[in-house]
């Protein structure tokens, strides 16, 4: 598995306003980054061109960002 961090949009809190969350993913190997953007462009509740920023992060990384991801969404 690949791992991946993502700013995204989310919106749905009041009229124009919106508000950035920094997410952690994992996707298959052979998933590309294409692929992975389109993915989480289409994750409900995010806005128009949802994904700010996206990298591919290690799985340490990862790891330790969903345990931060868990005690404060």
């Amino acid at each position: 598995m690949k791992a991946y961090y993502a700013v995204l949009r989310y919106g749905h809190v009041g009229i124009g306003n919106e508000v950035s969350v920094g997410r952690y993913f994992q996707f298959p190997e052979t998933i590309s980054l294409i692929d992975v953007y389109n993915e989480l462009h289409n994750l409900p509740g995010t806005k128009i061109r949802a994904v700010l920023s996206l990298k591919q992060i290690s799985e340490e990384e990862y790891s330790a960002g969903k345990e931060k991801e868990l005690e404060n969404f």
